[in-house]
């Protein structure tokens, strides 16, 4: 018995069940079905997988008790390096999701560079910001303390 068999289209990315006698199985037609198919869910599961990376390093920054092996590992490394900017790399991580998952509704041909930039002079000018509340010690950046 001859089983339906999920064929793609990659010129107009559409996918159909087809019970032709002569459906194509080399390894180049399974990879361009591949192929079609990351296009396909490939925006969604990206974003899904930013979405945990980036709400596990906020927990594990705000509740370092409940975190444990490579989470814990992680948490201290952006501490280390960054200080409170750590949680700017998680939010971040966020943010990506969210345009991630929301790639069909948003245009990124007309994204506003404007404001990525203004964003991130901001996230600069308040790590110097904690960094002077800290009293500009180097024994506390170095520790991972303030801006990092």
């Amino acid at each position: 018995m001859n089983h339906p068999t999920p064929q793609v289209n990659p010129a107009k990315g559409s996918y159909s069940l087809t019970n032709e006698e002569n459906t194509p199985t080399d390894q180049f037609s399974l990879s361009i079905r591949l192929v079609g198919y990351i296009k396909h869910y490939g925006w969604d599961v990206g974003g899904v997988l930013a979405l945990a990376f980036g709400l596990m390093s906020i927990l594990a920054l705000l509740l370092p008790g409940l975190t444990g092996g490579v989470l814990e590992r992680w948490a201290h490394f952006l501490r280390l390096w960054l200080g409170w900017g750590s949680l700017w790399i998680a939010a971040g991580g966020v943010m990506l999701s969210v345009l991630l998952l929301r790639h069909d509704t948003l245009s990124l041909i007309t994204f506003a560079w404007g404001r990525v930039f203004a964003v991130e002079i901001v996230a600069f000018c308040s790590l110097a910001l904690l960094s002077s509340i800290g009293g500009y010690s180097i024994d506390r950046a170095d520790a991972g303390m303030d801006g990092g």
